[in-house]
């Protein structure tokens, strides 16, 4: 049988890994994972509903540099997580008119704690499609929760 030749290097190969952060292989719907973080330049998600806040993971071990995002929404009855982040971070908003702001600089670079959650969903969103399970990032806070969860 011939060989199989990939098209990645032998160091592409060796650093592989997952793209989600690491849970025990026993993980279960509801577990959590924390690691220390650190923000990036948040940006519209979707544009006048959602903010996105681009993290990546600081702490030493296998997740270290891997990214991921939170999304915020930004709408009466969405904007409640927008709020909690900010508050958590010590970020304080401003009145423009009569709407309120923050400025993205004072987010970008600060270190924090990411709570991931193991989830269960369908993939890819589609109600059709077979159940998956995966870790989310949940919530951002600015200091490691009392509880903490397993860090890995």
């Amino acid at each position: 049988m011939p060989d199989l030749v990939l098209p990645v290097t032998e160091k592409e190969y060796k650093e592989a890994g997952s793209k989600f952060i690491a849970f025990p292989p026993d993980a279960i719907v509801g577990d959590t994972q924390v690691r220390e973080i650190e923000l990036g330049m948040p940006d519209w998600d979707t544009p006048g509903q959602s903010i996105k806040f681009p993290v990546t993971v600081t702490q030493d071990g296998q997740d270290k540099d891997k990214k991921e995002k939170i999304s915020c929404g930004v709408t009466s009855t969405g904007v409640w997580k927008l709020k909690a982040v900010l508050s958590a971070l010590g970020v304080e908003y401003k009145k423009v008119g009569d709407k309120v702001a923050f400025n993205s600089d004072d987010v970008t670079g600060i270190s924090a704690f990411g709570i991931w959650t193991f989830q269960e969903g369908r993939k890819g969103g589609d109600p059709n499609a077979e159940k998956v399970k995966y870790p989310k990032l949940t919530d951002i806070t600015a200091e490691a929760p009392a509880t903490q969860e397993t860090i890995m």
